[in-house]
């Protein structure tokens, strides 16, 4: 009788076992890599635009194509990388070459847009930053005029919560008067569609996550609604629940 118990509590641990291990395939399935293909910008409008994006062998991205609409000509931009994989450079049609240097830590200290003729490069503007605690503050500097200042904030998740703009009485002004400040807040937890580009594009206005709200002052504020896939990237956000944009993966 005893052998028979026995038998019967080690077939039921097995069966116990084959369980566990079955619906832990299910739950704890790892999520994937997705590398974005296509960008829909107001989908569905008239003045929509649509991105398309292109990746060489190691799924880094190479550039992307944008479609014109009726306020906006066709846009193409490539990108160019440090042997360290920074951007070096990226290209952008319409506005021209946009250089990029980094301090030793890795940190960029400047971008400087050119104009390009054939093999020359002419300077046009610059973009000065620097750094204090989670603050980094944007010193613009055209060729000619004041230009401006600009004042990012982020979180700890390295989200941006608030942007101050100020503007320069002179070119040399680095306080400046504040004209109006953008802030950001209800941060998802998931992969903001920025990532989808080099951040140092991207930067100072740089985001990990999604922001739910943004908000420009009174009568300007806009709500974002988004649909995530199984693994967790966005493929629509709504506007104010108007306007759509719709994003494509490929997945890894």
């Amino acid at each position: 009788m005893k052998k028979v118990l026995f038998a019967f509590m080690a077939f039921a641990v097995v069966i116990s076992s084959c369980k566990k291990n079955k619906t832990n395939d299910l739950v704890e399935a790892p999520s994937r890599t997705n590398i974005m293909t296509k960008t829909v910008i107001n989908a569905g409008a008239n003045d929509s635009i649509v991105r398309a994006f292109a990746y060489d062998a190691s799924n880094r991205l190479t550039g992307y194509t944008q479609s014109s609409n009726p306020y906006n000509a066709a846009r193409n931009f490539n990108f160019t990388y440090n042997i360290d994989g920074t951007l070096a450079y990226y290209d952008d049609n319409i506005l021209g070459r946009y250089r990029i240097t980094y301090n030793a830590l890795g940190k960029i200290i400047n971008r400087k847009r050119y104009t390009i003729s054939g093999v020359t490069e002419t300077l046009r503007d610059t973009y000065n930053y620097t750094y204090n605690g989670n603050t980094v503050t944007e010193n613009y500097m055209p060729l000619s005029g004041n230009g401006y200042l600009e004042t990012y904030n982020y979180d700890a998740n390295g989200n941006v919560t608030k942007i101050d703009s100020y503007s320069k009485a002179t070119p040399t002004d680095v306080i400046g008067t504040l004209n109006a400040s953008q802030v950001f807040s209800n941060y998802d937890n998931k992969k903001s569609t920025q990532l989808a580009l080099p951040s140092a594009m991207i930067f100072p206005s740089s985001a990990v996550n999604n922001a739910g709200i943004s908000n420009y002052g009174a009568g300007n504020v806009r709500n974002f609604v988004f649909v995530y896939n199984v693994d967790g990237y966005v493929i629509k956000r709504t506007e104010n629940g108007v306007s759509v944009n719709s994003y494509t993966y490929t997945r890894l």
